[in-house]
């Protein structure tokens, strides 16, 4: 019996120890945690860097957003800036001046001044992807301006700073006016062989923040951006996505004749291969609405909507045809990720050819097919 009794002892010791339960437990209110960084170059150092950290401050918080009796009277945000050679250095500086360890697993944006992502964005990075703590669904923006002044920004649309930057990008994105850009999504261009990374970028305006167009990269260093208009059409021509109106105007008095809305896209990319010359045409199919219609042309002519058709058709092509003059002449970097189809379909002619080097001049064609749906309740 002794020996069963000794075999029973091992076996309940072996269950107690896997049973060791939440060990590593720390309750919330016992992090310090960060909702949103944003990284500037130091202003009093040129190797250096400013972090600005939006820290949640607990019994604030609920107050605020949830309208509970209890909790404190102040802010339910404090912005805290600090300086140093490194993230993790400034990070470490910020540990040393709050009650708790930081947490990163709460934070929601990351932003980057312009001026710090074009010196090269993966130093950065680097940080936040070694932490295990750091959400990588948190979005990932360039702001032309200061980041600091961008977290600093306190709005009336809602009570959270970093909240009401957050529901601004989903709502873009849900409207299909900017590409959904998180920090995962930068990450995952970043490392693939073809495709090159984009961020969208946002700027504090009083207290508001406005879309300032999409930021493109040629691997880690930033090399331009597109205006918000030019960043609708990179939507119709990367992802078959994207929304956004078309003014016809008259031609004699440059007045607005008609505003159409799309509505919905489609794309196709075609590649050709021609005596060791590449060639691509990307077919584009739209549809959308009569939205205004200032002249009171009578649209119950079809002949009418079809010339109108004709004409957007037109205008949409020759400024998607604008675009790619700008991406390849100006950006020269294949933010359109053109080179995918290259590597699937024409997996010699890639291996030979320098692709960065071949993409600013390939001859590249859009043909545009445009449909109008609805007229709206009137037809003048």
């Amino acid at each position: 019996m002794k020996p069963a009794k000794t075999l029973a002892t091992l076996l309940l010791l072996l269950l107690v120890f896997n049973l060791a339960g939440c060990y590593d437990r720390r309750d919330i209110e016992r992090r310090t945690a960060i909702l949103a960084i944003g990284i500037d170059k130091n202003p009093e150092d040129e190797k250096g860097l400013e972090v600005t950290a939006q820290i949640a401050i607990y019994h604030n918080v609920g107050k605020t957003v949830g309208g509970s009796e209890e909790g404190g009277e102040g802010a339910p945000i404090q912005v805290t800036t600090v300086q140093g050679p490194s993230i993790g250095t400034a990070l470490e500086k910020l540990a040393g001046m709050v009650n708790n360890p930081i947490f990163l697993g709460h934070t929601m944006l990351l932003a980057i001044s312009q001026e710090a992502a074009a010196q090269g964005i993966y130093p950065l990075l680097d940080y936040f992807l070694r932490n295990n703590d750091f959400r990588r669904k948190s979005w990932l923006i360039i702001t032309p301006g200061s980041a600091k002044e961008l977290l600093a920004l306190t709005s009336p649309l809602h009570p959270l700073p970093p909240f009401y930057i957050l529901t601004s990008l989903e709502s873009l994105a849900n409207n299909k006016a900017i590409p959904i850009m998180r920090f995962e999504d930068f990450i995952f261009r970043f490392n693939s062989p073809s495709k090159q990374p984009v961020a969208v970028m946002l700027r504090a305006a009083g207290d508001k923040v406005e879309l300032e167009g999409l930021a493109a990269f040629d691997r880690e260093r930033m090399v331009g951006r597109l205006s918000p208009a030019e960043l609708r059409i990179f939507l119709y021509l990367s992802q078959a996505k994207g929304r956004g109106l078309i003014n016809l105007l008259e031609p004699t008095s440059g007045q607005i004749e008609f505003s159409y809305e799309i509505r919905n896209s489609n794309r196709r990319v075609l590649t050709k291969v021609e005596e060791k010359k590449l060639s691509f045409v990307i077919d584009l199919w739209v549809e959308g609405n009569i939205i205004e219609n200032p002249g009171q042309v009578d649209l119950d002519d079809e002949a009418i909507i079809k010339a109108l058709e004709q004409r957007l058709s037109a205008q949409l092509a020759g400024e998607c045809q604008r675009l790619i003059r700008k991406i390849q002449r100006e950006l020269k970097t294949d933010i359109l990720n053109l080179s995918e189809y290259v590597r699937a379909r024409h997996p010699h002619y890639y291996k030979d050819v320098d692709w960065s080097e071949e993409f600013p001049t390939v001859a590249i064609k859009v043909q545009a097919t445009t449909h109008i749906r609805r007229l709206g309740l009137r037809r003048k």
